[in-house]
């Protein structure tokens, strides 16, 4: 296995945590690329995995520079069994909902392997994908591409309805992933942290 890691930095920088796990984690994956100042991350998504498609690298993982990861859980996401896996993150939000659905707690164990569960939807966040996966993609026909930096891409990870649901790039992907016949899995070990920003006030503070 050759992994690459993947960071889409809009602003151009990252949390600490990433980048302490970043370092930790020296050793287990072949190169690390970040992509700046691409505001739109569907598009940020596509050009990294295309630069991914292009090298001769066996996995990509995405990791966003807001998610404190460990050496152990990149050791545990690359030992997965399964084509497209992702570790547990907590939505940036007062009550603990994780970014995938269904939520793990409401899915079977998946047969012969106690740790993973089969979701329909995982967000990007810490996800490990194949390149056989990318490719079984693209044969199944639903992968269109389009111009970009005097090439064309493939467009893996669109946003907009489908099915009367908007989707964002990652929940997008992962249908088009099952249309394959593709499963997402979630390793229910990895536990991450989302860092973000929170406003803390007194409990009779008026909502401003």
């Amino acid at each position: 296995m050759k992994a690459l890691l993947a960071t889409p930095l809009h602003t151009g920088s990252a949390e600490r945590e990433f980048i302490n796990g970043l370092l930790e984690a020296h050793g287990l994956y072949a190169g690390w690329t970040c992509l700046e100042g691409q505001a739109n991350i569907s598009r940020a998504r596509d050009l990294l995995a295309a630069q991914f498609l292009a090298s001769d690298c066996t996995t990509l993982v995405f990791i966003d520079g807001d998610i404190g990861f460990t050496r152990a859980d990149l050791e545990r996401l690359l030992a997965s069994p399964f084509a497209i896996t992702g570790g547990l993150y907590p939505r940036k939000s007062a009550s603990l909902k994780w970014v995938c659905a269904p939520q793990p707690e409401d899915l079977p164990p998946v047969p012969g392997h106690p740790d993973y569960r089969r979701v329909r939807r995982m967000g990007t966040g810490f996800l490990r994908i194949e390149r056989s996966a990318f490719e079984k993609m693209v044969a199944h026909g639903q992968i269109p591409d389009y111009p970009m930096n005097e090439g064309r891409i493939r467009h893996f990870f669109p946003t907009g309805m489908l099915n009367g649901e908007f989707l964002s790039e990652d929940y997008y992907f992962c249908e088009l992933a099952a249309q394959a016949g593709l499963g997402v899995y979630l390793d229910t070990r990895i536990r991450l942290r989302h860092v973000g920003r929170s406003v803390y006030r007194r409990a009779d503070d008026a909502e401003r």
